[in-house]
């Protein structure tokens, strides 16, 4: 259930079994000189985030990862398996990009990739910033978001997080990815006249990107043993004044939280806004930003699991004040009390459709397991 089997023709596609890891993925394609579309964190299963939708590392270029699914095989609730493309079952195939976990299990699908280009990987810049510099930095960083002209290439990522080798308060922490052999310096200089607390600049593979940005498969977001609650708010631009507001409850944490952060994502979004909103049940795509505040901590706490509840609460809210915004969560980051519209849309027709192929391939609710399609 973990294999990875590419065509002898080398073609531009891929076939993944349904427990693949993400991790496994990478390195199967690199070994074969390819990429395509693939997630942030190493130590989930390839499957389940691209059912969801599936940012990642390349949407700007291939838009994302269900965008990449051509066809898939599923076992049903009634125990049949099934094919489901575009020309067979195909508003089924619609359901599997966005809501797919309600509608069976996938134990393979084909999935496109590409050939890299001339310089595969990507040029990274890692800054670090102590925290009077947060309003500053993400001022810069919306002239990137807010540009008719985005690069493709061009992916930012920030983190606040603990760093008590630098400041004892949380620190802020800006990761630029191009895709390329250098990061052109007009993009370097706003950052770098904000005078950063340090300033390193690499070359890394996909793998070595997940690891800069916390979910690297021994880093703390991976790590097994422990308590992990996320609350995301997808934005279109960072409002610098909520930022603070929430580095101002971080900074409050008491030490048993210390290795939370909040995952500020911004990939490039190009492709992911050129393809039909209403081409898949992922409903969010014209959003540009992804905010998700990540708690980790000890298990088995039933007082810490009630002070991450309201904490997380507190900060979904602070992220969307002001902004006029409803919220609307990333499904595979979901706490699972935001409610059905936040996740799968708020036009009618969309959880209208949802219910209708709910009673047809799961109509007693087998794959109920987290925000389901409520029959």
């Amino acid at each position: 259930m973990r294999s990875i089997d590419f065509p002898e023709d080398g073609g531009s596609y891929v076939t993944i079994h349904g427990g693949a890891l993400l991790s496994e993925i990478v390195e199967a394609l690199a070994s074969h000189g390819k990429e395509g579309v693939t997630g942030g964190c190493d130590c989930t299963g390839f499957t389940g985030p691209m059912v969801g939708g599936g940012h990642g590392w390349l949407q700007g270029q291939y838009g994302l990862m269900a965008d990449s699914l051509l066809t898939a095989r599923v076992v049903l609730a009634n125990g049949t398996a099934i094919s489901v493309s575009d020309k067979q079952h195909p508003d089924l195939f619609w359901a599997l990009k966005g809501a797919g976990h309600n509608f069976g299990i996938v134990a393979s699908f084909t999935y496109r990739i590409f050939d890299p280009p001339e310089h595969a990987g990507f040029a990274h810049a890692r800054y670090i910033f102590t925290q009077d510099k947060l309003e500053d930095v993400f001022s810069a960083v919306n002239e990137w978001i807010r540009a008719t002209d985005r690069p493709v290439e061009l992916t930012q990522y920030g983190v606040i997080a603990f760093n008590p080798e630098i400041d004892t308060n949380p620190v802020v922490i800006v990761l630029i990815y191009w895709q390329g052999a250098a990061i052109p310096q007009g993009d370097l200089d706003p950052f770098d006249a904000l005078k950063p607390f340090s300033g390193v600049t690499m070359h890394v593979d996909l793998l070595g990107a997940n690891a800069n940005t916390c979910p690297a498969y021994y880093g703390p977001v991976c790590e097994e043993g422990m308590s992990h609650e996320t609350f995301p708010v997808d934005l279109d631009e960072w409002n610098p004044q909520n930022l603070r507001s929430v580095w101002e409850i971080y900074a409050s944490l008491p030490s048993v939280l210390n290795n939370s952060v909040v995952l500020l994502e911004g990939f490039a979004t190009n492709r992911v806004h050129e393809i039909h909103v209403e081409s898949t049940s992922y409903a969010i795509r014209m959003s540009n930003l992804l905010a998700a505040p990540l708690f980790n901590y000890p298990p088995n706490n039933e007082t810490l699991d009630r002070m991450v509840i309201e904490l997380g609460k507190r900060v979904r809210a602070m992220l969307l004040h002001g902004t006029g915004l409803k919220l609307n969560a990333y499904f595979n980051y979901a706490h699972g009390d935001e409610g059905r519209r936040a996740v799968y849309g708020y036009e009618p027709w969309r959880l209208e459709k949802l219910r209708r192929l709910k009673k047809i391939y799961d109509p007693r609710g087998r794959f109920n397991f987290f925000e389901p399609i409520e029959v």
